[in-house]
């Protein structure tokens, strides 16, 4: 079963922060709050993690990539390649509840095997990832805790998410706070013309976007 550490972001625990990054650097799974659902981060270099979120999230479409999680503008041109038309937009939406489809960048994958030719890169709004992709020096991959598709009982509290999952997961980031299952707003940035791809919890009033192709 899961460990489970009720935590705090006023301060941020360094000594919470310090056992997730040695859970992470030991193949483990970890389940933390985001900013719009319960979710899992791991190594991106451990296929060890990978193979535990595949037995948690068999439905989850082999053809759709992960995400990474960022914390800076900086970490995200790291794993995706950001055109200069494309940083006005981001500026303005991050961090915040978006997930930003993108060219990978080659250099960073070279450790981390995925044949697919883009990447989603998350910049959420949260102290708590802030210091744990900063202690743990480079991004996450992540994937949203939600339960089967047909499901409509999904996790809202963290011991809600030990009794579904603590049986796969090896640490749970708990604020003690209900995180009611939410949607990010996907937009791609693969091309020089960003598209909205779904509307989610993140506003898309007053962005250059341009409608998906039918």
């Amino acid at each position: 079963m899961a460990s489970h550490i009720y935590t705090y972001t006023d301060p941020v625990s360094l000594k919470h922060i310090s056992q997730a990054c040695a859970c992470l650097q030991e193949d483990g799974l970890l389940a933390y709050p985001s900013d719009v659902n319960w979710a899992l981060a791991w190594n991106p270099a451990s296929k060890k993690a990978l193979q535990k979120v595949q037995q948690l999230k068999p439905f989850h479409p082999q053809a759709q990539s992960f995400s990474l999680l960022c914390n800076s503008f900086a970490m995200i041109a790291k794993v995706g390649c950001v055109e200069q038309s494309h940083y006005r937009l981001l500026k303005k939406i991050l961090p915040g509840p978006y997930t930003i489809l993108l060219k990978k960048n080659h250099d960073f994958f070279k450790s981390v095997k995925d044949k697919r030719a883009a990447v989603g890169a998350r910049y959420p709004n949260s102290c708590l990832l802030d210091a744990l992709i900063e202690a743990f020096g480079g991004p996450l991959v992540t994937s949203s805790l939600d339960f089967a598709p047909e499901s409509k009982n999904p996790p809202t509290f963290g011991y809600e998410v030990e009794e579904l999952f603590g049986h796969g997961i090896d640490l749970i980031l708990d604020l003690g706070e209900e995180v009611y299952p939410q949607h990010t707003t996907i937009i791609d940035c693969t091309e020089l013309a960003p598209t909205l791809v779904r509307q989610g919890i993140g506003a898309v009033e007053g962005l250059p976007l341009c409608e998906p192709t039918l």
